[in-house]
């Protein structure tokens, strides 16, 4: 960390970039060190190769993020990302930049930059960016806790999921005390959700079917605009279906555009299910991963289950 935090003061114009279709962890670490450098005086380009989900466009800072960049940098700082393809289209440009530093806390971080900063022993890559701040001694104002904290919490699934910890509930803490509100915060993120999303949240349960153990779901095109709904209104399913006492494995297929799936797992207890993301060339975490697949859903569910020796 020592060296990235040289680059920083070093440096001048900095390029912010997250990865495809961004979660909560991803805009909130997006906007965190945004807004930090511009404490410090830099010259900051915030960007997402997509746009910013509904959910988390009450955040400060939403509206200044890009889904493109032009011109040149000094440093590009990669967020989240455990390989640089998840960047999308934006791959090529960004490379062209000379100095990149990654940070991220997923396990399966392929280190692809000058200077790496992976911790997955952090719940998240928002709880990285405050050590970072902190340790760069800069101060952590309201703009930048919010942020922080609904990548912390959203991460950790509401501090409901394993990679919840004592150091995870510290990061809030001391977010709260600068000026997150956690109520609010919540309120915002899990309770605001427009019909449309509670609509495919009810055909994902009417369309619930057991394999071998695992619980699954299949949401197609035609079930997105059957409800005027978007990816992004699928949000939170997958935990939803993994509440289930009858499984430990939970899977949600999301149709795309191009036929293609977006395929999300959950497990609990021991069950790695990130080892079935990487073979499909997807990563996350243990209990949590995921990946896009061309293919029969019904055929990958039943690879899944050999691969995970389901029961």
């Amino acid at each position: 960390m020592k060296k990235i935090i040289e680059e920083i003061k070093k440096q001048k114009r900095f390029l912010i970039i997250s990865h495809e279709n961004p979660d909560g962890d991803a805009v909130g670490s997006t906007l965190g060190l945004y807004f930090g450098l511009k404490k410090i005086k830099k010259e900051v380009v915030p960007v997402l190769p997509n746009k910013v989900p509904k959910i988390y466009s009450f955040l400060n800072g939403t509206k200044v993020i890009q889904n493109d960049f032009e011109g040149e940098f000094d440093v590009g700082i990669i967020l989240d990302c455990a390989d640089i393809g998840r960047v999308e289209n934006l791959k090529k440009k960004l490379l062209k930049i000379q100095t990149l530093i990654n940070i991220d806390h997923h396990p399966s971080n392929f280190l692809y930059a000058k200077f790496n900063y992976i911790d997955p022993k952090s719940s998240s890559t928002s709880e990285l960016i405050l050590k970072l701040l902190k340790r760069a001694k800069i101060e952590i104002d309201e703009n930048i806790a919010n942020a922080l904290y609904t990548g912390l919490m959203t991460d950790t699934g509401g501090f409901r999921f394993p990679n919840t910890n004592l150091n995870t509930f510290k990061a809030a803490t001391y977010l709260v005390k600068y000026g997150a509100n956690p109520f609010y915060l919540s309120e915002m993120v899990y309770s605001m959700k427009p019909l449309r999303a509670l609509r495919i949240l009810g055909r994902a349960l009417e369309k619930l079917r057991k394999e071998n153990g695992v619980i699954y779901s299949i949401l197609t095109i035609d079930d997105f605009k059957e409800f005027g709904a978007e990816e992004e209104d699928a949000e939170g399913v997958v935990e939803y279906l993994n509440k289930s006492n009858e499984s430990n494995i939970a899977i949600l297929f999301k149709q795309k555009e191009n036929g293609n799936y977006k395929v999300s797992m959950r497990s609990k207890g021991n069950i790695n299910v990130v080892n079935v993301a990487l073979k499909y060339g997807g990563g996350g975490h243990i209990n949590a991963a995921g990946f896009d697949v061309k293919g029969n859903p019904e055929e990958i569910i039943k690879d899944i289950c050999r691969e995970l020796k389901c029961e």
